[in-house]
């Protein structure tokens, strides 16, 4: 059986690859959601918004779980890396505000991952790529 952190590291390494490949809108949490916003021009960074998930009753269907923008996660130039912009007079838990920081983190290098192979493409083109020095893959002297 899977330790937590095992099965939590599965988790994040499935979010991570969804998007990458841009196959992913939206990432749950514990109490709030990440949605991505559809892009305003071709080019820009992703944005995404913060939503909480909030139970609203509605009549005749019961209880619907529903959602309540609270801020967004965008690129911030500055610090080269994905900010979250709150909403004013929203107020945030711990449990919050670790996933927001942990899904920034996530944004940032997956940005940065996909930066560098655009960068790589650009040098070498799309075909097999030799990235190890000739000389760790010689034998040790002396053996």
């Amino acid at each position: 059986m899977k330790s937590k952190d095992a099965k939590a590291q599965v988790v994040l390494d499935g979010i991570t690859t969804a998007l990458m490949a841009g196959t992913t809108t939206i990432v749950p949490g514990t109490y709030i959601m990440f949605r991505r916003e559809p892009a305003m021009k071709k080019g820009i960074t992703e944005i995404y918004s913060v939503n909480s998930s909030v139970a609203i009753p509605v009549e005749g269907a019961g209880w619907v779980v529903g959602s309540e923008v609270i801020g967004y996660i965008k690129w911030f130039g500055r610090w080269r890396k994905y900010g979250f912009f709150p909403k004013p007079d929203t107020i945030y838990e711990e449990t919050c505000l670790r996933e927001i920081a942990h899904f920034g983190q996530m944004l940032t290098h997956v940005h940065r991952l996909l930066k560098a192979q655009e960068r790589v493409k650009a040098k070498y083109g799309d075909g097999p790529i030799d990235l190890w020095p000739k000389d760790l893959l010689e034998a040790p002297h002396g053996s």
